[in-house]
């Protein structure tokens, strides 16, 4: 009775009657796929990680990249004001530099004529 209950069982089930008939490679299929449900475990678990530390840094990278945006359009702005500010000092400096460039001209040229007259003296 027990006998056929158990045959009944075991003919209803063919897994558990190749496991019954071939024991090793039921323990290889058994780790392969004890080993397959780690690593799957695993990918997971490094997913999450991933994912949550992404959700965290989010709205830090978000205030970063707002705060960085502002800085360099302060820095436009400023640069510009500063380019306008150095045109009108460069027009204003301008006329100052020609006028100080001709009176070293004039020296130069009076200090070669007495260069001249000394040498031509000494001969």
């Amino acid at each position: 009775m027990i006998t056929t209950s158990i045959q009944m069982w075991i003919a209803e089930h063919p897994v558990v009657a190749w496991v019954v008939t071939h024991p090793l490679w039921a323990i290889a299929v058994i780790l392969l796929v004890l080993l397959s449900a780690w690593g799957l475990l695993g990918a997971i678990a490094q997913f999450i990680q991933q994912a949550w530390l992404f959700i965290l840094q989010a709205p830090l990278k978000l205030i970063y990249w707002l705060f960085g945006r502002t800085f360099k359009l302060f820095n436009q702005a400023n640069a510009f004001q500063f380019t306008q500010l150095d045109q009108t000092g460069t027009q204003k400096r301008l006329p100052e530099i020609l006028d100080r460039l001709e009176i070293l001209r004039k020296e130069q040229e009076a200090l070669i004529q007495e260069m001249r007259s000394l040498l031509e003296s000494k001969i």
